[in-house]
């Protein structure tokens, strides 16, 4: 089975705790390059992007492809349940256009 691959667009405002989700981009079976081109279409080639730690290959891929500030995740032990506790503190506002988002949020609450 091919793994999802998400690209979620967002922006933290830490001063108000609040973080806006304002795009989205999922499928299954894409290359390094499919991916690397999506986030060049879609603008965000120059942005910061958190891709999976374990994912190291693919990482340096996508970076060799023209995505340069592309990086691992730092994950700790717990990590995951420590992300949904930090989320937590924040309200999270998702533009109606990002329905996998709210899928995934209503699934978490």
């Amino acid at each position: 089975m091919n793994d999802l691959t998400a690209l979620i667009a967002s922006i933290i405002d830490e001063e108000n705790k609040r973080i806006y989700v304002f795009d989205e981009w999922c499928a299954l079976g894409k290359t390094n390059e499919e991916i690397a081109n999506v986030i060049i279409n879609k603008g965000f080639a120059k942005s910061t992007i958190i891709a999976d730690a374990a994912e190291q290959k693919s990482i340096e891929e996508i970076k060799r492809l023209g995505v340069m500030r592309i990086k691992a995740s730092v994950k700790g032990q717990g990590s995951i349940n420590q992300g949904i506790q930090k989320l937590q503190q924040y309200e999270i506002i998702v533009k109606p256009s990002c329905p996998q988002v709210i899928t995934e949020l209503q699934n978490y609450s």
